[in-house]
């Protein structure tokens, strides 16, 4: 291995001595910006890509392989590599990771992938298909075991999985068979109910009663909260309406953290039919909830209602358009106009690149 060579901050090239190689060495990957040491944007060629999918866990320094991961992420942002790739990658390198920091990031990004980055026709596919992949992984002796199950039930999709997760439920512990595997969490079981609850797999009777079983008489700010996504995930018209009307009205006198536990309920992939027919809507509220509530508020109405699960040209026009109407002097909101005019952009410009790579294959 050759290491810690100074890049040249003059000449175009740098020159490096490979003298102490072996005559047959074959690279595997280039990594620049060891240690982190400068600001730098990182970008690997398709060998490196391909090397580090499959060999990352063969370097030892947590540091670099740290940074190699944020870089994997940054380059599909960058539309330097598909969100597929990125996703084998995970899948490749998560069973050889130790870190829990790293895991815990890998995850996240994971989760916000699937929702915003990969073709919406892959996304019932893929959570099914990493539900079991860290399922598995959890059976496996010295797994850090708890930031797998902290993002594990965001995956949760299939009736067959939400089935398996009930029986977690109910028993309090993760199984494989006659083996426990992990002893879940509040937490954990509380999101067990929102995935239950987005689901048209099971009737609402069934939801409910579960709900009650789960949350019993607590009261608690968070147990609020898991009460309100749940019901505002129900994947019913009448209650979308409800919920709708709820959450876009900007005289509420309903907390941000209510607001907020509702807005998370509302969107799902699962019942895209049932959200489409908002998409349009949302683009009507915007500068009436901007001007009549709390920045906050405003905030996680925007982000968390923009619709990034199917991205029309119309919607990107929509957001232009009102930047354009807005006055100079109001900064805040052309920030977040211009914020969500880049990410509408970027989520469909990924998309259409992982889409592009898959029929040129």
């Amino acid at each position: 291995m050759i290491s810690n060579v100074v890049i040249s901050d003059k000449d175009e090239l740098t020159d490096v001595d490979i003298s102490s190689l072996p005559p047959d060495f074959k690279f595997g990957a280039i990594f620049v910006n060891k240690n982190e040491h400068a600001y730098a944007k990182v970008r690997f060629d398709a060998q490196s890509i391909d090397w580090f999918t499959d060999n990352l866990h063969k370097v030892s320094d947590a540091v670099t392989r740290a940074a190699i991961w944020r870089y994997f992420w940054m380059l599909v942002m960058d539309k330097q590599t598909t969100s597929l790739k990125f996703m084998e990658f995970v899948q490749k390198q998560l069973p050889h990771e130790n870190v829990e920091q790293i895991m815990a990031g890998g995850l996240t990004n994971l989760k916000g992938l699937i929702a915003y980055y990969i073709p919406s026709s892959l996304v019932q596919e893929k959570k099914d298909a990493l539900f079991e992949t860290l399922v598995t992984l959890l059976a496996r002796e010295g797994v850090n075991k708890d930031p797998i199950v902290d993002q594990l039930f965001g995956f949760l999709s299939s009736q067959e999985n939400i089935q398996t997760a009930l029986g977690w439920l109910e028993s309090g512990k993760i199984t494989a068979g006659d083996e426990q595997l992990f002893e879940i969490q509040k937490k954990h079981k509380w999101a067990i109910l929102k995935a239950l609850f987005r689901s048209k797999h099971f009737a609402t009777d069934i939801k409910m009663e579960l709900l009650e079983m789960t949350l019993g008489e607590e009261k608690s700010d968070l147990a609020l909260q898991t009460r309100a996504t749940c019901m505002a995930s129900l994947p019913d018209p009448d209650v979308k309406a409800t919920i709708w009307a709820e959450i876009t009205d900007p005289d509420s006198t309903e907390s941000l953290y209510m607001r907020s536990a509702k807005i998370n309920g509302f969107m799902s992939f699962e019942q895209l039919d049932l959200c489409e027919p908002y998409f349009d809507k949302f683009f009507d509220h915007v500068a009436t909830m901007q001007a009549k509530t709390s920045t906050k508020i405003f905030e996680s109405f925007f982000f968390g209602l923009l619709p990034r699960m199917n991205i029309s040209d119309a919607h990107i026009v929509k957001l232009v358009a009102l930047k354009q109407d807005t006055p100079d002097n109001e900064k805040t909101f052309i920030n977040t106009l211009q914020d969500g005019i880049e990410l509408l952009v970027r989520s469909k410009q990924v998309r259409a690149l992982c889409e592009e790579k898959a029929i040129n294959k």
